[in-house]
């Protein structure tokens, strides 16, 4: 994302995140299980799930935030134990990997950490914890465009609460675990003390891709309802047609016969 000559990670982290949540949920599918069995993915696209996560924390420190959305679709998808540790262990391949680096360029493997501690400042104004639980609806307010936010966000909310599907819930989990992520670092630990700036539209970003999946998902199964309580048209209907052809030996000719 580019905001004035500034090359900003909000977008990049956000899309290898979700580019490792459709993988794993890929080779969850692929899998396939009884319903009684746990599932097994191939681990090449658990590794290659593991990466665009490990990849998408490199890119921006709050994704972290989002690792327990990680664990829900493992849990609700009931894949193995094993393949747990698969995603896990290529995840913690790329820490290690970042140490080793920043090792050998700064001569200090936590050089992030140390960098990190810096961020931040006091507000611009006295906050409390209230407004900074209210500063997305305050950039819906404040920001027109942002309404189209808002009404994916209720298309979420409504589907996760009516169908109550794990495919419907996993966007609602995604967005309030990104949700509680900007209130944390926005002042819910310390209003006194902001590690980001949650009032500005661009640190919301990450939370696109759960709106709009979420969004689409009540779409989906709103359409459905609606399309199995229609009549069934003229001419449309899914019996096959009568063929004499196809009745048994001697079976009489439902035609009705004309004198």
């Amino acid at each position: 994302m580019m905001t004035s000559w500034q090359l900003l990670p909000d977008i990049p982290s956000a899309a290898f995140f979700t580019l490792g949540v459709a993988l794993l949920l890929i080779g969850i599918r692929r899998a396939g299980a009884a319903a009684t069995e746990r599932v097994l993915p191939a681990a090449g696209w658990l590794v290659a799930a593991g990466l665009c996560f490990g990849w998408a924390y490199l890119i921006r420190e709050t994704i972290p935030f989002l690792f327990p959305l990680i664990a829900f679709v493992l849990w609700a998808w009931r894949v193995a134990w094993s393949r747990w540790l698969v995603v896990a262990g290529t995840m913690a391949a790329t820490f290690v990997a970042e140490l080793f680096v920043n090792w050998g360029l700064y001569g200090d493997a936590l050089a992030r950490f140390t960098a990190g501690a810096e961020q931040g400042g006091r507000p611009a104004r006295p906050l409390r914890r209230l407004d900074v639980a209210d500063q997305f609806l305050h950039i819906v307010h404040q920001y027109r465009a942002s309404l189209l936010w808002a009404a994916l966000l209720l298309a979420s909310v409504v589907g996760a609460v009516v169908w109550r599907r794990r495919d419907h819930v996993l966007p609602a989990v995604w967005v309030a675990l990104y949700w509680l992520a900007m209130f944390a670092l926005g002042g819910g630990l310390n209003p006194d003390h902001l590690i980001l700036r949650s009032q500005l539209p661009r640190y919301w970003i990450p939370m696109l891709p759960a709106l709009v999946i979420g969004a689409a998902g009540f779409a989906a199964a709103a359409w459905r309802r609606v399309a199995r309580g229609r009549p069934a048209r003229p001419g449309r209907s899914r019996r096959r047609p009568f063929s004499p052809r196809r009745s048994s030996p001697g079976a009489p000719c439902p035609c009705r016969t004309t004198s």
